[in-house]
């Protein structure tokens, strides 16, 4: 069986990805800093950086993203702190 292809394949296509971009090039901006000198800081390589602010990459959010939507879950239930009844 063909595992299905996910709703937000396309990273263009996922708001969480567009917002995240938004906020990073924001921030980026805000410090005044390039994207070489980001990526620097962040042990990666400069054209990520680029392709993450331009949501072509398939980054880890939109993987996250996926998961979430996979479990019909809402990504943000992901990424907030556990319930204390959840034992991982």
């Amino acid at each position: 069986m063909k595992a299905k292809q996910p709703k937000f394949a396309n990273p263009k296509n996922s708001t969480n990805c567009i917002n995240c971009k938004k906020k990073m090039k924001f921030y980026r901006l805000q410090k005044n800093i390039s994207q070489e000198y980001l990526a620097e800081l962040s042990d990666l390589h400069r054209n990520q950086i680029g392709l993450m602010e331009r949501a072509e990459s398939n980054s880890l959010i939109m993987n996250i993203e996926n998961v979430a939507n996979s479990l019909g879950i809402k990504l943000i239930n992901l990424l907030k702190d556990p319930p204390n009844e959840l034992n991982c």
